[in-house]
């Protein structure tokens, strides 16, 4: 039965009792303790083994400790009679051992606004101002704090605490991420988390990095363990795909022309070559990574063609007539280099007429050879010709020239 409708029974008691009678029993009127038969008066006389504020203490218990049998909390701190009394009601809890039980000290409370409510204080009309004796009972003490060469001292403004180690202010909750129990509570990087999930909880990398696990960073932020720079990092440099292969949040954001760090960045506009127009930077169609210009060769709009030699870049990939070389024995001469041995020496690298391949300009000096110690025909040696071994018009075979497959001019 509530409190409330204790007192509604007594109240209806008064007035069933009659007027001039006097009564010392149960629920009689009172107002001393000598008035009532149980020795327990509270306006009304109450059992000496009930418990009006049903608070689990019997109402003589509470008038012994000094407590309110029609209270269940005593000193309006929020926390019961019987829970701050203890288990054991002959020697009541007593905090901060002045001599009056928690019941009957607030836990909330503080009359001498020093930072220690009344149940802590051993004395509630002097503050306390020993910073190293208040830090014991208002700052945490655990953690790093619980280390021997960490002091830990608490300073009280305006009935306000704080706390600081070895001189440094800590905040009341985990700041980083450092497998270190910062805020002294007894719980290590218990406010870190990442992307909502907390430490050691599985976790989805960011872009193209797969699961993991969520993690401490060396920073001291977290991160899932197969991003970027993760303990299990998946991450990759970022290719031209459409996909976040470096896990950083952003696909394809790193990427330009051709890898060119001054070049244009994908979709931007990028100048043609040769005869194809401008174009817009773009993925490759092989699987290279590579971003090119839409206009060039495999890009969506080429237009180029099969590169001739006509002093123009028909493939568009900015060279002119590169494909084409010509050859004077094992040399490989480029347009325009001067070319041509033995009787064809002088001349240079041209286009063909046809435009499909170079010759040298004097090559139409090349005649048959013969033997006359001179490279009639161009290729680099002389008089190497196998008819001079047979044929003996012009020649002779004295000498070094009668030897077998040597002949001599006469």
């Amino acid at each position: 039965m509530g409190t409330h409708h204790r007192f509604t029974l007594y109240i209806a008691a008064l007035f069933l009792t009659g007027c001039g009678e006097t009564s010392t029993g149960i629920n009689a009127a009172c107002t001393h303790h000598s008035d009532c038969e149980s020795g327990l008066c509270y306006s009304l006389c109450l059992p000496a083994d009930g418990d009006l504020d049903s608070d689990g203490l019997s109402n003589q218990i509470e008038h012994q400790l000094g407590s309110d049998p029609t209270r269940s909390d005593t000193d309006k701190d929020g926390k019961s009679d019987s829970f701050e009394c203890g288990l054991d009601t002959a020697s009541p809890l007593d905090s901060d051992g002045d001599g009056q039980p928690d019941l009957l000290e607030s836990n909330s409370s503080d009359l001498d606004n020093d930072c220690l409510v009344d149940a802590l204080d051993p004395n509630n009309t002097e503050p306390l101002d020993d910073p190293l004796q208040l830090a014991t009972v208002v700052c945490p003490s655990q953690g790093v704090c619980a280390t021997p060469e960490v002091l830990v001292s608490a300073e009280c403004v305006d009935g306000v605490p704080s706390c600081s180690a070895d001189g440094q202010s800590y905040e009341p909750n985990e700041t980083q991420c450092d497998g270190l129990d910062n805020d002294c509570d007894g719980l290590t990087d218990e406010a870190m988390a990442w992307e909502g999930k907390i430490l050691g909880q599985l976790c989805d990398g960011v872009g193209a990095c797969g699961p993991g696990l969520v993690e401490c960073t060396p920073d001291g932020g977290t991160t899932c363990s197969s991003n970027a720079h993760g303990s299990a990092s998946e991450s990759e440099p970022e290719r031209c795909n459409a996909l976040d292969d470096d896990c950083n949040g952003l696909v394809d954001d790193t990427l330009r022309l051709h890898g060119d760090p001054e070049g244009p960045v994908l979709g931007s506009s990028c100048p043609g070559h040769g005869n194809c127009p401008d174009g817009v930077t773009e993925c490759g169609l092989a699987p290279t990574g590579e971003v090119i210009c839409s206009t060039e060769e495999g890009g969506s709009h080429y237009s180029g063609t099969t590169e001739l030699c006509n002093g123009l870049d028909d493939d568009c990939n900015g060279d002119t007539d590169e494909s084409f070389t010509w050859t004077d024995g094992n040399q490989a001469l480029p347009l325009n280099e001067s070319c041509g041995l033995g009787s064809c020496a002088g001349g240079s690298v041209v286009c063909r007429p046809d435009m499909l391949d170079v010759i040298c300009s004097s090559s139409q000096q090349a005649t048959e050879e013969i033997c006359n110690n001179i490279d009639d025909d161009c290729d680099g040696q002389v008089d190497e010709s196998d008819a001079l071994d047979t044929q003996l018009s012009g020649c002779s075979r004295l000498g070094v020239c009668g030897e077998p497959g040597v002949t001599e001019a006469l």
